[in-house]
């Protein structure tokens, strides 16, 4: 196997934060009484902000009201990133490293967001290039985020790895012709499908690689 390079998504795949984000929504609609029209975790993991908050409520003013009772709500009980980095997760980063891997993080969210988990979890020099949903203009599942990683690497498709675990992701990677493997999620369900494969953990990444 070729492979020069690893492509994280990081929600759901490097921390369990969507776990946690749709905690903290149940617990903002129950105070705030609202009713959201479509609202599993397996219909809002992996998809980027905005197009989450439009999947739960139509109303733009709805939309915008809900959304920031929620990051109130975030921002007073603030995630710890060390507490949610998913097994297996610190050891494979490392590992790459120390292989001369090629790595890079590749997420819908917003860079503010990215530098705080980089920043949390020590995790700054472990990767090559970080890639959010700022630096590009169409978001996944376009696969412009995985494309702009492979032009930053300087890696050619086939000689990359994408790890991502939801649907969104999935297409973006696979639409940028990236060998895609899906961490397969805890707790909840995920369509997988259309990954070239399922890993049960990220740790499973060394003993493919090497």
């Amino acid at each position: 196997m070729n492979k020069q390079a690893v492509i994280f998504d990081m929600d759901g795949v490097l921390i369990d934060s969507e776990s946690w984000f749709f905690k903290v929504k149940q617990e903002t609609f129950a105070e705030t009484g609202a009713k959201p029209q479509h609202f599993t975790l397996a219909e809002t993991a992996g998809l980027p902000e905005a197009a989450g908050w439009e999947l739960l409520f139509d109303d733009p003013d709805e939309r915008e009201k809900q959304r920031q009772a929620f990051m109130d709500k975030l921002y007073s009980v603030p995630v710890d990133f060390k507490d949610i980095v998913k097994p297996g997760v610190t050891s494979t980063l490392n590992w790459l490293q120390d292989h001369d891997f090629h790595v890079a993080l590749a997420s819908a969210g917003p860079m503010p967001y990215l530098k705080m988990f980089l920043d949390s979890t020590g995790f700054t020099n472990l990767f090559n290039e970080v890639i959010s949903g700022e630096d590009i203009t169409a978001n996944k599942p376009d696969p412009m985020i995985y494309l702009t990683a492979l032009d930053r690497l300087q890696v050619a498709a086939p000689n990359a790895v994408a790890i991502e675990d939801s649907p969104t992701g999935i297409a973006a990677a696979t639409g940028a012709g990236i060998e895609t493997w899906a961490v397969k999620p805890t707790g909840y369900s995920l369509d997988q499908h259309a990954a070239d494969d399922v890993i049960l953990s990220v740790a499973d990444i060394q003993k493919r690689l090497g």
